[in-house]
């Protein structure tokens, strides 16, 4: 709703690859509020507190969520991204914000490199993707051409970020991921969601020439790195897990 689909793909990435230090950056005070730790523009880490109250429209969150609008770490995190601009930037906005500087606020390294679209061949982006992802760095991008079919159902965005991920296929450059959730159909209208937006990118001569890339390098959160191998995406499942009720409830009727 705000725009800043630029800090959410940064966020999923490290989710995705840092999960650990999601955990580690947001303390739940147990009393409706949170600490979140930041960096300040000169790198210094920086406490920034928020409370559990989050924008809505009507019944409707107006910030980023889970599916069916439910508030996530991710809705905190960007709740401590709104104050920190506010208070370093004078302004709440934070639509638009580029990926460099929303990932260097949580990570506190500023580092990074891009290419842009058409500067590699297909071959070359997919090794500039999946070495950086190997080397522990946080890649985002995205389209310079919105209304490209992908897979023959999906359609591209233009001015919109997206996460990388490798892909489990050898006939799949790599994966991007469209932090919305959901993906825009040639069809018309949205896909309901169970890809969770990723889009498989094969060298089909019209979309790698169309992807730019930016890598950053993960600053703080590197020391929280999964053990492995990186991983491809695997959407979550979102059915309701099985309920287990004690014998003794059943027969009270409890």
């Amino acid at each position: 709703m705000i725009g800043d689909c630029s800090a959410c793909a940064v966020m999923a990435a490290m989710a995705h690859y840092y999960p650990k230090f999601i955990k580690k950056i947001i303390k739940d005070n147990g009393n409706s509020t949170f600490t979140v730790s930041l960096y300040d523009p000169k790198g210094k880490e920086i406490e920034v507190g928020v409370s559990n109250m989050f924008v809505a429209d009507g019944s409707k969150l107006g910030a980023v969520s889970g599916k069916n609008d439910q508030v996530t770490w991710a809705t905190v995190l960007e709740k401590s991204l709104i104050k920190w601009k506010q208070i370093y930037a004078g302004t709440s906005d934070i639509g638009g914000i580029a990926t460099e500087y929303a990932a260097s606020i949580f990570t506190g390294n500023g580092n990074s490199f891009a290419f842009a679209s058409g500067k590699l061949s297909a071959k070359e982006l997919k090794r500039a993707v999946i070495v950086s992802l190997q080397q522990g760095k946080l890649v985002i991008g995205g389209f310079k051409d919105g209304d490209l079919p992908v897979e023959n159902k999906y359609k591209t965005v233009n001015f919109h970020a997206y996460s990388f991920y490798p892909s489990s296929n050898d006939a799949v450059l790599f994966t991007m991921r469209n932090p919305w959730g959901m993906l825009p159909l040639v069809s018309g209208g949205y896909s309901n969601g169970k890809e969770d937006g990723l889009l498989n990118i094969k060298d089909d001569g019209v979309i790698p020439p169309n992807v730019d890339i930016r890598v950053m390098e993960p600053g703080a959160a590197k020391a929280y790195a999964n053990a492995g191998n990186i991983e491809p995406y695997t959407p979550p499942s979102y059915l309701p897990a099985p309920m287990r009720v004690a014998e003794y409830l059943l027969r009270t009727g409890r």
